[in-house]
């Protein structure tokens, strides 16, 4: 195997995965080839980046010490020293291993990314920001330096420009599902919502079934005043969840407003009922916002969510909302 063909970056990662199926088997394979003495440093890194990628980052630290003992002023392997450090929850570690790695070789963009992700988890907004700018600088074409970008302004308020930074991953990521979701959340957050459908669009043709990319483009469609076609959106988000009874309010509200009456009082039951019954939604739905991603960070928002949807004063407000545009709709009948 030729060095140049070696994974020693995320997107390399991707592409050995793509030609050679399971991450832990490519990783013992060379793994196999540096013991045999190739003498090839950049063989241990291929492998550690592939361990980091498998979630074992201890072995990923002692398959780059392998390849630092050989070469110790390696920038490449000082990098994914930083990211194994990352991925083990030691952001501190992560930092320093990738400022070395930026004094070797100033041009590597993956060590400011790593930095980047190590600053947002130790409190360092603003430096982030600038690692992930520097990031994009160096290489445009990293999915997770745009993705950091993006993060770092969406957190700060600029929901624009994480937008543009998102729609960037997404191309850079065609099959990135969390890109599409991200991009539309971002724009929905700048009141953009005719764009923010689209974006959601684009998710639901990636993952039809996940609700909760059809509930994201039924809120968009309502605050359009597109209530027929939200009271669509918010079905599709009810077959796919049928147990979530933030969906099933939802749903009423718009069905409600769309002059479905009917349909609104059924849902508003429905939604009474799951309560009642103590339902639990599925959120294990957003898994496909992931793949394909090397960063990680917006995994807590699955945490997030779950806190939201069990929090039981939050659904009693959802379904009293609802209540009130099912009365109102039928008041309106009435007349």
């Amino acid at each position: 195997m030729r060095s140049a063909d070696l994974p020693t970056s995320s997107r390399d990662i991707r592409k050995a995965i793509e030609e050679n199926g399971s991450v832990d088997n490519y990783a013992k394979r060379l793994e196999g080839e540096a013991a045999r003495g190739a003498g090839d440093p950049r063989l241990y890194c291929a492998a550690a980046m592939m361990r980091v990628a498998a979630g074992r980052p201890g072995r990923a630290v002692q398959l780059t010490r392998k390849a630092l003992r050989i070469d110790p002023d390696m920038a490449v392997a000082h990098t994914i020293m930083g990211r194994a450090y990352l991925c083990a929850g030691k952001p501190a570690r992560a930092i320093r291993w990738c400022r070395r790695a930026i004094r070797l070789d100033p041009s590597r963009g993956d060590a400011h990314e790593v930095q980047g992700y190590a600053m947002i988890l130790t409190g360092r907004p603003t430096e982030a920001l600038r690692r992930f700018r520097a990031a994009v600088r160096l290489d445009p074409d990293s999915a997770e330096a745009h993705e950091g970008m993006g993060h770092m302004l969406f957190m700060t308020g600029r929901y624009k420009r994480a937008a543009a930074c998102y729609k960037r991953v997404a191309e850079l990521e065609p099959g990135s599902v969390y890109a599409a979701m991200s991009a539309a959340n971002c724009l929905a957050k700048a009141g953009l919502h005719e764009e923010a459908v689209a974006e959601l669009d684009k998710a639901i043709a990636l993952a039809p079934r996940m609700s909760f990319a059809h509930y994201m483009r039924g809120e968009s469609l309502s605050k359009t005043g597109r209530h027929g076609e939200a009271a669509a959106a918010y079905g599709a988000a009810t077959d796919a969840d049928p147990g979530n009874t933030f969906l099933w309010a939802a749903k009423a509200i718009s069905c409600s407003r769309a002059g479905m009456v009917a349909r609104g009082r059924d849902s508003l039951e429905k939604a009474k009922s799951l309560r009642k019954a103590g339902s639990q939604p599925r959120i294990d739905d957003l898994e496909p916002m992931f793949d394909g991603t090397i960063g990680g960070i917006s995994k807590d928002m699955i945490d997030m969510l779950r806190a939201v949807v069990d929090d039981d004063e939050e659904v009693g407000r959802a379904i009293a909302d609802a209540d009130r545009a099912v009365a109102a709709a039928e008041g309106g009948r009435e007349r």
